[in-house]
């Protein structure tokens, strides 16, 4: 029966969740080539206006490449919002609303609903945040190609700064391997399990508080904010005070010259790691409770 869950789960969700990311995807294409127009080179000579008058670009024009790279940001921020509250609001509606009792009559348990939505909403989650990484990436290559082009065409710059999309390529490479210095399998695997856990931290946070909420009489939604707020402000001073001493011990160890970022940050994030399973598996646990023996449906 979760599986049925899920599927129902990812059936009503995938047009509002796939749709922010392909909108996310068309703002980087869209942007990514308006940074290859020869405006973008001349304003990394110190020549854009003569480019941009030379090509026929008026400042019109101009404008709507600044404005575009303002709606790119805000499109990285409303996408991971965006679909943080859709998650927010449908798992209220489905749980607590009017729909709520049409839920709840189904033949499953109260742990099923709360894995299949807590899976899926973190699947979305982990999308979004994996298409947001692609996404920044793709613009740092059409920034880089741009800059590469451009010192390429002219030769004052490039008698100073000689670059090629090796040497390009070969710098990002000698910055990743600072990141991770000689950190081994194990400390590799801990940063894609804080990934993950803080993935599905995330969610559990969000349902929690909302579960925690409905706990009230009154003012139900406010209360659920209420409560997110506390939680993470909760986890905030827990960090302040116990996991950034021990990030800052590791760092004072760490031997700068053979360790990388990763080795570095493994106590803390180790720390942080722990925090946030006990977080998690706290209010899944009190959320299951809830909901079980503590239903209050408006």
């Amino acid at each position: 029966m979760l599986g049925k869950l899920i599927r129902y789960e990812w059936k009503n969700t995938y047009k509002i969740c796939g749709s922010l990311l392909l909108f996310l995807a068309i703002m980087t294409i869209v942007v990514g080539l308006s940074l290859q127009t020869p405006f973008w080179g001349g304003l990394f000579t110190g020549n854009g206006r003569a480019v941009a008058d030379s090509g026929g670009w008026g400042a019109a024009t101009t404008m709507l490449r600044f404005l575009g790279m303002i709606l790119y940001f805000l499109t990285l921020f409303g996408v991971s919002i965006g679909l943080f509250i859709y998650l927010g609001v449908r798992f209220y509606k489905t749980m607590y609303s009017d729909e709520g009792y049409l839920t709840h009559t189904l033949p499953v348990t109260s742990r099923q609903l709360l894995n299949s939505k807590l899976l899926v909403g973190s699947l979305w989650s982990l999308a979004v945040f994996v298409m947001i990484a692609l996404s920044i990436s793709g613009m740092v290559f059409a920034v880089a190609s741009t800059v590469i082009s451009t010192v390429r065409d002219y030769p004052e710059w490039n008698s100073i700064a000689p670059i090629t999309y090796g040497e390009a390529f070969g710098a990002i490479w000698e910055v990743i391997q600072e990141i991770l210095g000689e950190a081994g399998v194990g400390e590799i695997l801990l940063q894609l399990a804080m990934l993950l856990v803080s993935v599905v931290n995330g969610m559990m946070i969000l349902f929690g508080s909302i579960t925690l909420g409905q706990l009230s009489t009154k003012y139900r939604v406010m209360m659920s904010i209420v409560w997110y707020f506390v939680i993470q402000l909760s986890l905030t001073l827990v960090n302040n005070w116990i996991l950034m001493p021990l990030l800052y011990s590791g760092m004072a160890a760490a031997d700068w010259e053979y360790s990388g970022l990763i080795s570095v940050l493994t106590p803390g994030n180790l720390a942080n790691l722990m925090a946030q399973l006990i977080v998690t598996i706290v209010l899944y646990f009190l959320s299951n409770y809830i909901i079980t023996y503590k239903l209050n449906l408006e």
